[in-house]
């Protein structure tokens, strides 16, 4: 019975494992048609949508960003003026 036990649970919990990578993996070829609209409050859920993407981050002027990549995270780069110049996975 034990052994059982030992071989059943794990999988059943299995199943109870949320993996983002089968549905946050980002897609940035859907919201290059975002390029010149100005970033607002809205704007998150868009991109969220269009790409698929776990994480939004958002890179103003002169802001420090970190090099790692994530596949889950869409990048959006705005310029001085709060246009989106550039999305980017990563």
């Amino acid at each position: 019975m034990k052994r059982w036990m030992m071989v059943l649970v794990p999988v059943l919990l299995s199943g109870c494992v949320h993996d983002v990578g089968m549905w946050g993996d980002c897609k940035d070829a859907t919201s290059q048609g975002l390029i010149g609209q100005r970033y607002d409050k809205d704007m998150r859920g868009k991109l969220r949508g269009r790409t698929h993407a776990f994480k939004v981050r958002v890179v103003r002027p002169g802001e420090a960003v970190t090099m790692d990549y994530m596949k889950n995270r869409v990048t959006v780069t705005l310029d001085e003026r709060g246009l989106i110049a550039s999305v980017r996975c990563g």
